[in-house]
Formats: structure tokens, C-alpha cells, sequence
């Protein structure tokens, strides 16, 4: 058997057997189906469920390789971009997704969610979000209700039984103008000025994340202890 391999050719496999047999599927069943040996597979991936989470992975890479390659001047266009190559590449697998979705991509702390952490940076790469709008963004508590809402949305989507799943689609797109508007507005640098400043002239209590990364520490450093 051949161990030189696809690792997407051998997710999208898995992800058609897993559609025709659930949890029954197993390396054996891949490997007869892609010529690629157990062992390979098993030293690979680990287990059954661990490439079903690499398949949610590798989607959000897939997002990202398309974005890449079509390069979208505006935070906007970015944005719309990534969420509906999501919906197409979804949409290109419906039984699977059903059957696994929730388990394996919205659950929280899952893999997928936490590609889609690393890729809101990327997102938010465009001409028009500035420095600190992109740092404020891409920090945990900014990025981790924007993760939540899309993934909510994505399983809104794949719910929809709506015309063409018309609602969802026009609240998706409704978010996305929302989000990238709150990205490329000085409103948000604003607001953070307001909030450095008033953490400056002490007016907030010290709180260690947040004032650290507002001010940057200004914690003297120790001396060295005097050993003589």
C-alpha cells in the first residue's frame, strides 16, 4: 500500500465513509478505500475521531488558501470572502456535516474553533482596519465572541430550511457588514484611548491582563539580590 499520500484526498474519503457508515467507519475501511496502509493512517491521524476534527481544520485552511489566492482589497470583502467559501465548502459534503458538525466543530474547545481563532488576524489583514483596531480584534476577548458568533452562525446556516436557506445567509451577511464596519472604524481606537487614558491617570484598578496590555508593564525590575 502506498504511504505517500493526500492528507485532504484522504480527509474528503473519510469524510464520504463516514456519511455511508457513521462510527463504524475505521482505518480498515479508509485504507482499502485509499490504498494507504492502517499504520500510515493510524501514525497520521491517531484515531477516527481526531481526523474528523482534521477535516473541520483543514476547511478553515481551505478558507484561508482561497482568500489568499483572490486576494480582497477591504476588511469586508475579506470577511465574505472566508464565510461563504465556509458555507460552499459545507455545503459539498451535507450528510457529513450533519452527522458531525456539532460534535466535532461547534463543540467548544475543538479544533476547528481554534484554527478560527489563529485565522482572525488573517481576516482582518486588509488596508483599511488600522494596527490597534487589528491588535484590539485579535485579542482573547474580542476573539473569542467573534469565533462563538461565526460558528453559531454556521450552524444556523446548516439548519436553515428557509428558501435557498435565505434567512440565515442574510443574517450571516448582515453580521459580516457589522463586524467589519466595528473593524475599520476609528471609534473602536477611540474607545480604547479613552480607556488607556483613564487607566493612566489611575483612575481604573490594576488589572494585570488588561492594564499590562493597555500600558505595557511597568513593574520595576528587581534588583539583583546582594550576595556579599
Amino acid at each position: 500500500m502506498e504511504d505517500t499520500f493526500s492528507i485532504r484526498g484522504v480527509l474528503e474519503t473519510a469524510a464520504d465513509l463516514y456519511a455511508e457508515h457513521g462510527r463504524f467507519v475505521s482505518f480498515a475501511n479508509l485504507a482499502e478505500a485509499t490504498g494507504v496502509s492502517e499504520e500510515a493512517l493510524c501514525d497520521e491521524f491517531g484515531t477516527v475521531d481526531q481526523l474528523v476534527t482534521r477535516y473541520y481544520v483543514d476547511l478553515v485552511d481551505r478558507c484561508r488558501e482561497t482568500v489568499e489566492s483572490l486576494a480582497p482589497p477591504s476588511a469586508e470583502e475579506r470577511a465574505g470572502a472566508f464565510a461563504f467559501i465556509m458555507l460552499d465548502l459545507l455545503e459539498e459534503r451535507p450528510d457529513f456535516v450533519r452527522a458531525t458538525f456539532r460534535s466535532y466543530a461547534a463543540a467548544f474547545g475543538s479544533g476547528f474553533r481554534s484554527r478560527l481563532d489563529q485565522t482572525v488576524g488573517f481576516v482582518l489583514d486588509a488596508p483599511d482596519v488600522s494596527g490597534l483596531n487589528q491588535a484590539v480584534l485579535t485579542s482573547a476577548p474580542f476573539s473569542f465572541p467573534t469565533v462563538d458568533i461565526f460558528v453559531r452562525l454556521l450552524d444556523t446556516w446548516r439548519g436553515d430550511t428557509s428558501d435557498g436557506r435565505q434567512r440565515s445567509t442574510a443574517l450571516l451577511d448582515k453580521v459580516l457588514r457589522f463586524y467589519a464596519g466595528l473593524a475599520t472604524s476609528p471609534t473602536l481606537a477611540d474607545g480604547v484611548d479613552v480607556v488607556r487614558y483613564t487607566a493612566e491617570a489611575g483612575y481604573l484598578p490594576r488589572i494585570p491582563f488588561l492594564t499590562d496590555w493597555l500600558l505595557g508593564s511597568d513593574e520595576p525590575e528587581s534588583e539583583p539580590a546582594d550576595n556579599a
